[in-house]
């Protein structure tokens, strides 16, 4: 019988390992911590995005490299536990799986990741037949322009392309006017140095072609309806946060799963801030937590605000 599934994501790009430790941060240049807490799993923008779309009952494949190496098995293994498709997962010889070493302050839950660059020789697949059989896709920030040249012939005009801008990257302008969702954390604003985040943003808005949303951690996140009427919706504020790492990839993924069920933009978002927040309260983005749980009492308590002026801790550089 021919397999003929369509997924809600597929998500194409990076998958690492992560070496998560938990430290009680000073501010000494030099000094001795112990180690609090610890955990190795599988990282990285995609793998995280297919495997929260698994999490949230919907169905994902992930499309990448991975090393005939213990990395490649642990995410091989984690992929197969949260029932997210490897198909399309590509093992090159003398390809490396990526390790990726996060610290977290165990007071405040913020990181900092240290990460294995790209291996140049080694791109992203890119199957033609996983194009037709998916309603989102999210596309590695590191895809080249050449490549997406072949994501814009064989995309269906129906799928929903969503992706995570952060800093420049070489088919970052493209992206701008290919993507349905152009979703970017707020170092998106400050990639040029010699001009103002409200400059930066005027450029956002008149490049952009789809919807802009830029997202400012613990101040939640920013819509820009209509390109002129920024709609805030604000963060979760939650008491036992243990780690912001992949909340972002959380929002991202949550958001893809979300919007093509409800077509609604303020409760999509509304449902990936409450996504991403509830991640920061575990070690990782690899628990089986129940992220429907809870989640339309919390989502009804959101009140999105229309910003009349822009906010100091969104112009502020």
């Amino acid at each position: 019988m021919e397999d003929t599934v369509v997924f809600d994501l597929i998500a194409f790009g990076r998958s690492c390992v992560d070496f998560t430790y938990v430290v009680e941060m000073k501010q000494d240049k030099s000094s001795k911590n112990p180690i609090l807490n610890e955990e190795i799993s599988g990282g990285g923008q995609a793998a995280t995005s297919a495997v929260i779309v698994s999490l949230l009952g919907g169905s994902s494949a992930y499309v990448g490299n991975l090393g005939w190496d213990e990395g490649g098995m642990l995410l091989l293994k984690e992929f197969r536990r949260f029932g997210v498709d490897c198909r399309w997962v590509q093992r090159p010889n003398n390809y490396t799986t990526p390790k990726a070493l996060v610290v977290v302050d165990q007071l405040t839950g913020n990181r900092n990741i240290f990460y294995q660059s790209k291996q140049e020789n080694f791109s992203c697949p890119l199957p033609e037949e996983a194009f037709a059989r998916c309603k989102t896709l999210i596309l590695d920030p590191e895809i080249s322009f050449e490549d997406l040249q072949k994501v814009k012939k064989w995309k269906q005009p129906e799928t929903l392309v969503i992706y995570d801008a952060e800093r420049d990257r070489p088919a970052l302008n493209a992206m701008k006017e290919f993507a349905d969702f152009f979703i970017a954390s707020e170092t998106i604003l400050d990639i040029d140095s010699n001009i103002s985040r409200e400059t930066a943003l005027q450029g956002l808005l008149a490049d952009v072609r789809g919807e802009l949303i830029i997202t400012f951690g613990e101040y939640g996140s920013v819509w820009w309806k209509d390109k002129n009427k920024p709609v805030h919706i604000p963060s979760i504020p939650l008491n036992d946060t243990s780690d912001t790492t992949g909340a972002g990839d959380v929002f991202h993924a949550s958001f893809a799963y979300f919007y093509p069920q409800v077509k609604d933009m303020i409760l999509s978002l509304k449902y990936a801030t409450y996504c991403a927040s509830l991640s920061t309260t575990i070690l990782g983005t690899r628990k089986e937590l129940n992220y429907k749980d809870g989640l339309v009492s919390a989502v009804q308590k959101i009140q999105e605000t229309y910003l009349k002026d822009l906010p100091e801790w969104l112009i502020l550089k």
